[in-house]
């Protein structure tokens, strides 16, 4: 049934059960035509409010039932437009790569997914063609630097490299600290070889050493000469040469930069040989 329908019910329903309210006066003041009287309008009473109370459930139901469709429908039509997006960025996407293909393919080039990479393709006189790598190299550097003791006369920092992008191979690197009080610079470790000599580190892989510095004034900063170099698989040479600063107040690290850079690149270069 329709709300439409229900309303026009629960209107009737209470319109009867206001005219009640106005029919006050018995015709016969007789109690036992008193009684049947009131009884009448009792059973009417309760016959119409049973009505209204069913009529209103009738007309919740058909609300919730239509908030459910319209639910439904909005998802529906959310659907629609969905997969209309993801056709468009498909159909996007596609013409993206046909048109990079396109783009290497006149440079005698193409992309390699299982290698991530780029091939050189070179024809030679019988027509053949034949796959030049361009390798990925990898990066080495300092990947995070860690406060793991801050007492009042100690203090531990653990120090991890890792290689990005590629396997670093012949790895030959050194680690100088120094600490800055309200007198300067000063060494805590010099010229310390940082990883085995000749090793390699791959991408699913680090390496981490540890500082220990030990005084009964506390320094502001500790500053970190990371040395060396590394080749890639093929031997392409890699030199190695980073300052990184750790502020013991904020408790943060990152790369030293100018103004600074250049006084604490100089005090590095001026002492590491002494």
């Amino acid at each position: 049934m329709s709300n439409l329908s229900l309303n026009v019910i629960i209107g009737i329903a209470t319109a009867i059960i206001g005219i009640l309210a106005f029919t006050n006066e018995f015709p016969d003041k007789k109690p036992l035509n008193i009684f049947k009287s009131v009884l009448i309008k009792l059973i009417i009473f309760i016959i119409c409010s049973g009505v209204i109370l069913l009529a209103s459930i009738q007309k919740d139901s058909n609300n919730d039932v239509q908030t459910l469709n319209d639910k439904a429908a909005a998802k529906k039509e959310q659907d629609k437009r969905d997969f209309a997006n993801r056709k468009l960025t498909d159909q996007s996407n596609a013409k993206i790569v046909n048109t990079f293909t396109a783009a290497l393919a006149e440079y005698n080039l193409k992309y390699d997914a299982s290698q991530k990479a780029i091939i050189k393709l070179v024809k030679d006189s019988a027509k053949r063609v034949i796959q030049n790598t361009t390798k990925i190299n990898p990066n080495l550097d300092i990947s995070n630097i860690v406060l793991t003791k801050d007492i009042k006369d100690s203090i531990d920092l653990d120090l991890t490299i890792a290689a990005t992008k590629a396997t670093a191979y012949n790895i030959k690197s050194k680690l100088s600290a120094a600490i800055e009080q309200n007198d300067g610079l000063h060494f805590i470790r010099k010229n310390v070889p940082f990883y085995p000599s000749g090793g390699s580190l791959s991408v699913d892989n680090n390496f981490t050493t540890s500082i220990h510095y030990k005084s009964s004034i506390k320094p502001h900063y500790i500053y970190l000469h990371f040395i060396g170099s590394y080749t890639n698989e093929d031997g392409k040479f890699f030199p190695i040469d980073n300052i990184y600063y750790y502020d013991l107040t904020k408790k943060n690290w990152g790369l030293n930069t100018e103004p600074k850079y250049s006084s604490v690149k100089d005090f590095f270069m001026k002492n590491e040989s002494n």
